[in-house]
């Protein structure tokens, strides 16, 4: 067992933790097995703490904080079980009807037609002002059930100063209580004995095979001779996680706790999706802005690499141009005149003016009639022979005779 003065240890990352009362301070166990204590708190429990990273989260209520009693029940059925445990608990005194979370029971043994019920009753108003409620456990039980009880005894150990009476049967906790004596003597042992007495004669706790009383204070000679016999003495060993899953009373301040914690999981989950997809979005705008930015360079640089050849192209454009009327007589001013004037439509129309070079023509003429002149207009710009240059012209200019004058010119677009 840890004496007092053992030097705490740093708990093994991830171990199991339980935060128990021992004899005079309330203690913290870590590890699983064995555990091993690795921090001392005060009587009063106001500064209890897990260590960081445990693994699961342990409470053991203290006996002045849970009463545990034995019941008979009718029924089997679990919820005529709970039914009867909250019923029981309510006459007792221990709980009020608006505590929905604070009675749990179960079956220890059955005897024909009735079962022998261990109920567990948190004290209001005590145990949830001790539970750290920004580390809210996992599993609550009663502190005795982390302690090796022999089966079908009466145990007697000290618990935060206090001497505390644990009676187990059939292997489970059936009752538990704090004696009101504070030595062990003929008052203490008369205590024993009314309990015991008033639980027989109730047909709740029969056939003990013994008592052991779990410290190393000195016992008075009276109180051997008061019980009618000499119980077992031993050092109170060390608190152990249970091998077999105890009741676990969830008060409401724990299952707020969890709840909070669960929202506020749920809420950091959320914003960390939100921080992610913000941060790869601005990858994506990061990267394709980068991609923009390469392929307008990549971009730049074939432009500049074709420049060249692009300045070469229009010298020649300009060469041929220059020789093209000596090689090709369809280029020649004189044969687009000749394209003009075999128009059917050019027979009313007297060309007034023609201008021509490699690159453009203009022609300037007039019409008998208004008519006359569109025609000729339309007939210009849908001539094949005339289709290489890309002709424009304004409606003509109607005179005051009722005669049309009008405007054509034309631009290379075939070479």
């Amino acid at each position: 067992m840890a004496s007092p003065g053992t030097t705490a240890r740093k708990p093994a990352k991830k171990a199991a933790a339980l935060l128990f009362p021992g004899e005079e301070s309330w203690e913290c166990w870590t590890g699983d097995a064995p555990m091993s204590r690795t921090g001392q708190m005060d009587a009063a429990g106001a500064a209890l703490a897990y260590p960081r990273g445990a693994r699961r989260r342990f409470f053991g209520y203290a006996a002045e904080d849970l009463a545990v009693l034995p019941l008979w029940a009718n029924s089997e059925a679990p919820e005529a079980i709970e039914g009867v445990a909250r019923l029981q608990a309510e006459s007792w005194g221990l709980v009020s009807r608006q505590d929905t979370s604070a009675v749990a029971a179960e079956p220890i043994l059955k005897q024909d037609h009735r079962v022998l019920l261990g109920v567990r009753s948190l004290v209001t108003g005590r145990a949830s002002n001790r539970i750290p409620a920004s580390q809210p456990p996992t599993d609550l039980h009663a502190a005795a059930e982390f302690l090796p009880l022999p089966p079908n005894h009466a145990v007697i150990y000290r618990e935060l100063g206090r001497f505390v009476l644990a009676i187990t049967q059939n292997g489970r906790l059936i009752f538990l209580e704090p004696f009101t004596a504070t030595r062990l003597d003929e008052e203490a042992a008369g205590e024993f004995n009314r309990l015991l007495l008033q639980l027989q004669f109730q047909g709740l706790a029969e056939d003990l095979d013994g008592m052991v009383l779990w410290t190393k204070e000195a016992v008075a000679p009276g109180f051997a001779h008061a019980l009618g016999f000499v119980p077992a003495q031993a050092g109170r060993p060390d608190p152990a996680l249970p091998k077999a899953q105890p009741v676990n009373l969830v008060p409401g301040v724990v299952r707020a706790a969890r709840a909070a914690r669960e929202r506020a999981s749920r809420w950091r989950k959320r914003i960390g999706w939100g921080v992610l997809l913000s941060i790869l979005a601005a990858l994506g705008l990061a990267g394709l802005s980068a991609y923009e930015l390469w392929s307008k360079q990549v971009l730049t640089e074939e432009l500049e690499s074709l420049s060249p050849r692009a300045r070469e192209i229009e010298a020649w454009r300009e060469q041929w141009l220059s020789i093209a009327p000596a090689v090709d007589r369809e280029t020649t001013g004189l044969e687009v005149l000749r394209a003009l004037q075999s128009l059917p439509e050019a027979g009313p129309v007297v060309l007034e003016k023609f201008e021509w070079n490699p690159q453009t023509v203009t022609i300037r003429g007039a019409a008998g009639a208004p008519r006359a002149a569109l025609q000729f207009l339309d007939a210009v710009n849908g001539s094949e022979a005339l289709g290489r240059y890309a002709w424009t012209f304004d409606s003509p200019d109607i005179q005051g005779d009722g005669s049309a004058q009008f405007e054509l010119k034309g631009d290379l677009v075939q070479p």
